[in-house]
């Protein structure tokens, strides 16, 4: 009268996930598109970094930590737009609006240009960030 039936599915009987099934095409798509574009794109990343160190003081390249869905820190890497330290100056509210105060000229021109992450193809190859799946 009462009695409600539990049902035990084994693990062999469980039927794939679509998202498993797709997984290894998304990396492998991921990793032939990111390392063309980093192959084709490398000398013009080369070249703005330089451009970047020369025309402002430190690094060329910003990395930026990343918490992801699953807990795991990842560090983005893109090219430096801001002054050296800007995110920790008092107008830091106001440092990630492109063209805001703590933007160098450079960094202005590499956002409006939309280049400043090019270096991130580096990320997709690594398998830390993905171009055809959920962002980081």
């Amino acid at each position: 009268m009462g009695r409600s039936q539990t049902f035990v599915i084994d693990a062999a009987d469980r039927v794939p996930s679509r998202r498993a099934a797709v997984w290894p095409l998304r990396r492998a798509a991921d990793v032939v598109v990111s390392l063309l574009g980093l192959v084709l794109a490398g000398p013009l990343i080369a070249v703005l970094a330089l451009l970047v160190r020369s025309t402002s003081h430190g690094p060329a390249f910003h990395r930026e930590r990343h918490t992801r869905a699953d807990g795991r820190t990842v560090e983005l890497i893109s090219l430096r737009t801001m002054v050296d330290g800007g995110a920790t100056q008092a107008h830091a509210r106001f440092s990630a609006i492109i063209g805001g105060p703590s933007t160098t000229p450079t960094g202005l021109l590499l956002s409006r240009m939309r280049v400043d992450k090019l270096p991130r193809l580096a990320n997709v190859l690594k398998g830390d960030s993905s171009l055809f799946s959920a962002r980081v």
